[in-house]
């Protein structure tokens, strides 16, 4: 294993995120290079300085500042109830479209005249729906029961 490799495996394993199937191969060549013993001795001593270091305390009117960015923010944006009213409303509308332009390319086709088993110019629009059936309507023979 190279050294460079070696410290990346030494970095991730003072953080806790080395695999730990390359845990055997780190010991090896930790037992081997006094370059890579002396890096992690130096990034242990490094890791334990920063993890007793106090957080750094910042200034008051950074939270000021942020905090009226986000009441700024708040307003601009309409709230949720708003939000969901325009979905709601845009949902209505859509659904509302969709059946009357269903109802008229059906009210269309059914009004067309068309040519039924041979039969020309036969106004579908005589025949009703429910009970009576374009196939009620005509015979095994091709004539009307009519």
């Amino acid at each position: 294993m190279r050294c460079s490799k070696a410290k990346r495996y030494i970095d991730l394993k003072l953080d806790g995120e080395l695999n730990p199937r390359h845990l055997p191969i780190l010991t090896t060549h930790l037992s081997a290079c006094s370059a890579c013993r002396a890096w992690q001795a130096d990034a242990a001593k490094l890791q334990l300085i920063l993890a007793n270091a106090p957080a750094p305390e910042p200034p008051a009117w950074v939270h000021a500042q942020i905090m009226d960015k986000v009441h700024r923010l708040d307003k601009v944006r309409p709230g949720f109830a708003r939000r969901f009213q325009l979905a709601t409303a845009t949902a209505v509308v859509a659904v509302f479209f969709s059946f009357w332009a269903g109802a008229q390319v059906g009210v269309k086709s059914f009004n067309t005249q068309t040519e039924i088993s041979g039969i020309a110019n036969i106004s579908v629009s005589t025949l009703s729906f429910g009970e009576n059936t374009l196939l009620d309507s005509y015979d095994s023979s091709g004539d009307t029961n009519e």
